[in-house]
């Protein structure tokens, strides 16, 4: 019920009584505070009306572009950051509605919007306070208007998962993802992928595999980068992924990251066991120097050292790379027989005799020392392996394969070993006892072939023979194999067809699939641009941080790849006042689409905002020298310090110069004087002037100002008469001034409001205009917290405007949790 006129003067009455008693009071002005903003209170509920009748209320529509821009910055600040509380968020929602209601063409507007509208899905109301839509309405038609090849992947993924949990029941999730499928088909092939992996893993659900299989292959078809796809294709049918399109997924992740010699060795295997081992060799020095380039004091490691040279052993001609790989390893003082056993034959294969056997001697003579001293860079197994395949000599072989059984009895290795040494001796019953008792690998079909063709079991020996070739095609063991099969007339033929295979991957990669080693740090560059380097009091600054790619291969940034695409900028104020503000901006990059080589991908990057842009606009007086610094992937150091995780790359830095505002107690009072003449661009200038220096009046009193400063008498009472009178920034009744008092307003949100401004402000919670009766609620409830916590309920229910219902509502429940605490 509206609260009549006559009640409202008898309260101010009482509450001008109680002030007189007020000792602490310095002026019987701001006792009637209360009293000032209760009328308003009660004025707002005698001319609104509550409920539906407010919702019916039809207000002029509005444009403003600098308006959309300033509320745009207000919810930056409150929720860009992924650590926003709920009701910063809220916050945020109602301002980023508003600025689309101001400027429906802001994107930056519907990417925040979307981004805060799919956080706290469990708090947020089912009724977003948007001309009666609901949540899921609101995120369902952003996304429509979101989404693009250009779309950020992480929003996206987000908002998807956010519109699915609103469904009551697997029926309307499949419903709405069939619906989301058709719409944005054409419009973004990696969103759609995401999709149909939803749709997938839907599918899996409901057990109906043959559906799910078709839609995980439909995914990565869009977006050979949807690895999760491509797992989930494994996993339901292994036996469909050709080994082709293995291989290509290996090759994939190495293009991803380039730098994690995992992937890398991942692919080099994958090559080997594909039986390409010119392109093997490739990939194993690509490996081998990513190897040095990341532990430079560490000797190359034999799980890289070994199948390099067993590649280039195995390739066309790479087989001098053997004899050049086993003189590195041996200048790191190590020992290793089965790289001197490959290097020994690669040289026989030169046709360099005299090399090859003086290179296996030698190997033998020093695995003979070394294990005499029971060295750990020799075994019995390795001796036992030696005189088997790499010089046959039966009776060492039998020697050395007994000892390395009676060293470790239930070793399948050793045992295989002493099997296929036996058979070399027609000792066919224990052999066959050992390979019965240890099981198949290797080896042991390998002597079991032997038998069976000793006993003229030819099919069953040839059967075997390529079963032990097939477990390692590229070993001695498999050698030996093939030169059996040969002195029966055969050949082994691989399961696939590695020419095949590697035409079909050439085709997809372009040309030489394996990528000549670059040093990380000259794969990619980053530019850090900043146009205007010289401000002044109020610039902005025009910021892009270009990602340029160096290198001969596209630049993936995802979760899994070199570069992550975090991005953080600190600021260094130096100057007048000095101060260093960590972790100014944090931004995630996450796009789909790949950058090709020579091109570069721009990311904006808003940095004057959050504590930079409070000290900017609180001492226009003041001369400084901002150093924003970028680091790429940042982590914390042992020390506790903010460094790059990736090493190799150096913070970025640029320097920009805030030039201090420079006038006279004239200049002031001229700039005061000619407000009512000015133009709205000119006004809003002025308000950012005013506000600043009545901050910097505050912020500096009571100590000694570390610059100059234009201190003149009355100046503080000029600069409010700007402000307040009349014709001032927050009274001007143009019908244009509006979007002045937006502003003005939104530059005091840190100014200490006196009952002047209060009551000034508080005029304006009746304005015309919704976006004035908005920002006064905010500014308002922010300064004066549970004192405005009455006239914020009746605006929840009573303003016209659904966003104005929305602000006070949000400052409300944020002044209530304040109290709970």
């Amino acid at each position: 019920m509206p609260i009549s006129g006559k009640y409202i003067l008898t309260f101010i009455g009482l509450s001008a009584k109680k002030a007189l008693t007020m000792r602490k009071v310095h002026n019987i002005k701001y006792g009637l505070l209360l009293a000032v903003l209760f009328c308003c209170f009660c004025l707002a509920s005698e001319r609104k009306q509550a409920g539906s009748a407010a919702e019916s209320e039809q207000e002029e529509a509005l444009y403003s572009s600098s308006i959309s821009r300033k509320f745009y910055d207000i919810a930056y600040d409150l929720a860009d950051a992924d650590n926003a509380t709920y009701i910063e968020n809220e916050q945020a929602i109602v301002f980023l509605l508003a600025a689309m209601n101001l400027d429906g063409n802001n994107s930056d507007v519907r990417s925040l919007l979307l981004k805060c509208s799919c956080r706290f899905p469990e708090k947020r109301s089912q009724q977003l306070s948007s001309q009666g839509r609901t949540s899921f309405d609101l995120v369902y038609t952003l996304l429509r208007q979101y989404v693009d090849e250009n779309a950020d992947i992480a929003v996206v993924s987000d908002a998807s998962a956010f519109l699915l949990n609103r469904a009551s029941s697997t029926v309307q999730k499949q419903v709405l993802l069939e619906q989301m499928l058709k719409m944005f088909a054409n419009k973004s092939p990696f969103y759609k992928s995401e999709l149909e992996t939803m749709y997938g893993l839907m599918k899996v659900q409901d057990n109906s595999l043959e559906e799910a299989e078709k839609y995980f292959r439909q995914a990565y078809q869009n977006n050979k980068n949807n690895k999760f796809a491509f797992s989930k294709l494994f996993e339901l049918n292994p036996q469909k992924i050709s080994p082709q399109e293995y291989l290509e997924r290996l090759r994939l992740d190495f293009l991803e990251n380039p730098i994690d010699i995992r992937t890398v060795l991942a692919f080099c295997q994958g090559l080997e066991r594909m039986q390409l081992y010119d392109t093997a060799a490739d990939a194993y020095e690509y490996c081998s120097d990513l190897f040095a380039y990341l532990h430079p004091s560490e000797p190359l490691p034999a799980d890289i050292f070994i199948p390099w040279s067993i590649s280039c052993y195995n390739s066309q001609k790479k087989q001098y790379k053997c004899l050049e790989i086993a003189e590195i390893v041996r200048k790191t003082g190590k020992f290793d027989i089965r790289l001197e056993s490959l290097a020994g034959r690669a040289a026989g294969k030169l046709g360099e005799d005299q090399a090859a056997s003086r290179i296996i001697r030698d190997a033998e003579k020093k695995a003979l020392e070394l294990i005499s001293k029971e060295s750990p860079d020799i075994m019995e197994a390795h001796l036992a392996w030696f005189y088997n395949f790499v010089i046959p000599m039966p009776d060492k072989a039998v020697e050395w394969s007994n000892r390395a059984f009676a060293a470790d009895s239930n070793s399948p290795a050793a045992a295989s070993l002493l099997a296929y040494s036996l058979t070399q001796k027609k000792e066919f019953i224990t052999a066959k006892s050992l390979i019965e008792h240890f099981g198949a690998n290797q080896i042991s079909e390998l002597a079991l072939a032997c038998i069976q063709l000793e006993e003229g079991q030819a099919a069953q020996g040839i059967e075997n023979l390529n079963k032990a070739i097939s477990h390692d095609p590229g070993s001695f063991e498999a050698e030996r194999a093939k030169s059996i099969l040969a002195q029966k007339g055969q050949k082994y033929v691989p399961p696939v067809n590695p020419d095949y295979v590697l035409a079909s991957l050439e085709k997809n990669f372009g040309g030489k699939l394996v990528p000549v080693f670059t040093q990380p740090e000259k794969r990619f560059s980053i530019v850090f641009n900043i146009r205007n380097k010289e401000l002044s009091f109020g610039d902005d600054l025009d910021c892009a941080i270009s990602i340029i790619n160096n290198s001969s291969e596209p630049l993936i940034i995802s979760d899994d790849s070199m570069f992550k695409g975090n991005l953080r900028v600190d600021a260094i104020v130096s100057g007048d006042l000095n101060k260093r503000i960590p972790n100014l901006v944090s931004k995630r990059i996450k796009t789909a689409e790949a950058i090709e080589p020579g091109r570069s991908k721009i990311v904006g990057l808003k940095l004057i905002t959050g504590e930079l842009r409070e000290m900017l606009m609180t001492y226009p007086q003041a001369s400084l020298k901002i150093t924003f610094v970028l680091h790429l992937d940042p982590v914390k150091s042992s020390e506790d310090r903010v460094i790059s995780g990736l090493p190799y790359m150096k913070p970025v830095s640029v320097n920009v110069v805030r030039s201090n505002i420079v006038l006279t107690g004239q200049q002031i009072r001229n700039l005061v004087d000619s407000i009512s003449a000015s133009q709205s661009g000119q006004k809003i200038q002025s308000a950012q002037l005013f506000v600043g220096l009545l901050k910097e009046q505050h912020a500096l009193s009571g100590r000694t100002s570390p610059y100059h400063i234009v201190v003149t008498d009355g100046m503080k009472t000029m600069l409010k008469s700007a402000l307040i009178y009349d014709t001032g920034l927050l009274r001007n009744p143009e019908n244009g001034g509006w979007a002045v008092k937006v502003y003005t307003m939104a530059e005091m949100l840190s100014l200490p409001l006196d009952y002047e401004f209060i009551e000034v402000i508080s005029e304006n919670l009746y304005n015309e205009k919704w976006p004035v009766r908005m920002m006064a609620v905010y500014l308002l409830a922010e300064t004066q917290g549970e004192k405005f916590e009455k006239a914020l309920e009746n605006i929840s229910k009573t303003d016209k405007n659904q966003l104005v219902r929305d602000i006070a509502g949000v400052e409300l429940m944020k002044i209530r949790s304040l109290q709970v605490k």
